[in-house]
């Protein structure tokens, strides 16, 4: 939703430049959502390591 806000601002910029500008960040949530499916003591570790 916020890739289209930000391409309503910024009119004079294609949508499909906005989504390329913004792939790497998508790209890496859904590799931290995947680690933390498949692993799932890595959201843990800290909460762990203080108690």
């Amino acid at each position: 939703m916020n890739v289209y806000v930000v391409n309503n601002l910024a009119r004079d910029v294609p949508m499909a430049e906005t989504y390329r500008g913004v792939l790497p960040f998508l790209a890496w949530d859904a590799l931290r959502c995947l680690l933390l499916l498949f692993f799932p003591g890595l959201a843990l570790w800290l909460v762990r390591a203080l108690f």
